[in-house]
């Protein structure tokens, strides 16, 4: 951006944000939703596909899981895991562009912390896919597969403090590890 946009946020040149100072002189993380409305958009429509493909990748293990359980539930399992994969690729973006602080997120490139997230992301999937669907035919109406969307997030929103419990805080520089 140029230098007369009025103290706009700016990224680098990989479309990684970087911290930026605010009038009170401490540096803030810009969010998707404060740049211009067109490339807002796209930066939150990438959050978004980034997010579906991090859960879907990450979550494999419980998709196979699933593949072979959901005939106990036919109608409850699909229903719950589709609502879990929609509203969390949302959450997810919130979380990681911090239009939600939950937290410091890891980088999604980040291998140390892959078994940690591989193995959350697949035990939570799981839940809010089985143990939704359970729930659902317990009480007798499809509404209730409308939480898997909720299990999900209330799940990824704790997902910065396991991981700092794990693996302490989480490096935003790569080159910092050494």
């Amino acid at each position: 951006m140029n230098s007369n946009d009025g103290g706009a946020d700016r990224s680098d040149a990989d479309g990684c944000d970087t911290p930026t100072p605010d009038h009170s002189g401490e540096e803030r993380r810009p969010s998707a939703r404060r740049r211009g409305s067109d490339d807002g958009r796209l930066a939150w429509s990438e959050e978004i596909l980034f997010g579906g493909m991090e859960l879907t990748i990450l979550s494999t293990p419980a998709f196979a899981a699933l593949v072979t359980l959901q005939g106990v539930y036919p109608d409850a399992a699909p229903l719950a895991g589709l609502q879990a994969l929609a509203v969390g690729s949302v959450a997810l973006a919130a979380f990681r562009t911090r239009a939600v602080d939950v937290g410091p997120w890891p980088r999604r490139g980040e291998f140390a912390s892959l078994p940690l997230r591989v193995t959350y992301f697949s035990v939570l999937f799981f839940a809010a896919t089985m143990g939704v669907a359970v729930a659902a035919a317990a009480a007798g109406t499809w509404w209730a597969t409308l939480l898997g969307g909720a299990t999900q997030t209330i799940g990824l929103a704790a997902f910065p403090t396991v991981y700092g419990l794990v693996h302490g805080e989480p490096l935003r520089d790569p080159v910092a590890r050494a």
